[in-house]
């Protein structure tokens, strides 16, 4: 299987009717690469060049960059062990069968 990189993705758009409208867009995007793990945090996994670069793409058309904030955090492969959850949930894997 292709190693993929886990992404903590973390963002914040202001409240009201523009921000909400937004956010909601971002999230309904982002569900599409990962898994929403809190109320503004994704787990997501890099795949292909082309989706990740899509990705970027499509988040930098939906912000205003002087209201909103998108974060990625990258974790390596060695690091994923070491993640620690209290409470609900499990960290995002995908298929092996997602790869051909």
């Amino acid at each position: 299987m292709k190693e993929s990189n886990l992404y903590i993705v973390c963002y914040d758009f202001p409240s009201g009717k523009s921000g909400d409208r937004r956010r909601a867009k971002f999230i309904k995007y982002l569900k599409g690469f990962g898994v929403r793990v809190q109320k503004s945090v994704f787990e997501v996994r890099k795949r292909k060049d082309k989706e990740w670069e899509k990705l970027h793409e499509k988040i930098q058309s939906l912000l205003i960059p002087d209201e909103d904030s998108v974060r990625f955090y990258p974790l390596r492969k060695d690091q994923e062990k070491d993640v620690l959850i209290y409470g609900e949930g499990e960290i995002y894997s995908i298929d092996e069968d997602f790869y051909f």
